[in-house]
């Protein structure tokens, strides 16, 4: 279950309910862009989801060992 998160796109901590977070948010606008990420590099959500957010964050590379991020614009870096 997601957990609702206030964003302070300031680069700032984003707040839990009881921890904070460093880092971004993923809403309902998050599975808005991540519905095509599946279709277009074929991966699955959880992979669509940290796709679209590292896209949205103008991110390059990923650390992951999930050679699925080989056929997406991001460098998989492990």
């Amino acid at each position: 279950m997601l957990r609702s998160l206030k964003v302070n796109f300031s680069k700032r901590k984003v707040r839990g309910k009881d921890r904070e977070y460093a880092g971004y948010t993923i809403g309902n606008a998050r599975y808005v862009d991540a519905i095509p990420l599946m279709e277009r590099y074929r991966v699955d959500l959880e992979d669509a989801l940290h796709l679209a957010t590292a896209l949205r964050l103008g991110a390059r590379r990923i650390v992951s060992n999930d050679a699925d991020f080989d056929r997406t614009p991001l460098k998989r870096v492990f």
